[in-house]
């Protein structure tokens, strides 16, 4: 962990408080955290996740700090960075949450942004070596009202399915919804191919995933692949030629088995090679 973090714009050691007790997204789950990856004190598709940002918080109707500009939100990362001592890659969580309040229904929508960030051993995303062995988590579903309305839960799924993981039998679980149609892993996308075809979920959640995925998405479009959104289940999942996961911090991430199927990694090396050309035109402007 680096040693220090920003709150709101003034940088504080990262061992010592800086959180109230009546903090609100402490207590009620009433923020949301966005994982970043860059190098060179610079984020990839900073534009996009700014303006996600801004669009996330107005949706939660939240206040927009006066001072949540662009060009501060990027010089703040990078005096975090330099502080840090981070001049290469690095990966960064930004969350924001609520202003305290008297009631669990706030009238305040003033919030604050705390910042964290650590150094990432590679200046580019890399596929890993070892092919990930995964499952559905059939013992766990996240609620049809989370879904429709793109929430965050108070407990995360790491609370609720940490005694209930097992990771001698899987690398990682694929969580469902009632209906049992898969929506993702607790921190991936999942990405599914047949041929030159790119099946992912229908629903996306949390959104904060949208920045990159839609980023891999065009990308893979440009790439000749036609791209769908589908309900997948299970029995779907051993007729796919290749499963991969793609988040923001760790890239591409490629399946080697579900259940008795292997999978090669044809289309992620690929998709990798191409994403990583382009944010490295990107970082270069």
């Amino acid at each position: 962990m680096a040693r220090h973090l920003m709150l709101n714009s003034e940088i504080l050691p990262a061992d010592k408080p800086c959180l109230f007790a009546n903090n609100r997204g402490l207590k009620y789950g009433d923020a949301f955290s966005i994982l970043l990856r860059g190098n060179s004190s610079k984020v990839f598709l900073f534009e996009q996740n700014f303006d996600f940002f801004i669009e996330y918080m107005r949706k939660s109707k939240m206040q927009v700090p006066v001072l949540f500009e662009k060009s501060i939100f990027a010089t703040d990362i990078e005096l975090l960075l330099q502080k840090n001592r981070i001049y290469q890659g690095f990966k960064a969580e930004v969350t924001v949450f609520r202003n305290a309040s008297e009631t669990k229904l706030s009238d305040d929508n003033t919030v604050s942004v705390l910042i964290t960030v650590e150094k990432n051993e590679t200046e580019w995303f890399k596929l890993n070596n070892k092919g990930l062995k995964i499952d559905v988590a059939d013992w766990f579903y996240i609620p049809d009202f989370i879904c429709k309305n793109s929430a965050y839960p108070v407990f995360s799924e790491e609370f609720l399915l940490k005694s209930n993981l097992n990771f001698s039998e899987a690398d990682q679980w694929l969580l469902i919804d009632e209906k049992q149609i898969i929506l993702r892993t607790t921190d991936a996308v999942l990405f599914c191919t047949k041929g030159k075809s790119i099946y992912i979920p229908k629903n996306i959640l949390p959104n904060y995933y949208n920045v990159f995925v839609n980023f891999a998405l065009l990308t893979l479009q440009e790439l000749g692949y036609q791209v769908y959104k589908a309900d997948i289940t299970r029995a779907d999942l051993i007729e796919f030629d290749e499963l991969f996961l793609i988040d923001p911090v760790n890239g591409i991430r490629w399946c080697l088995a579900y259940k008795g199927k292997r999978y090669f990694h044809k289309t992620s090396d690929i998709l990798l090679d191409a994403i990583n050309k382009l944010l490295q035109n990107n970082q270069d402007e």
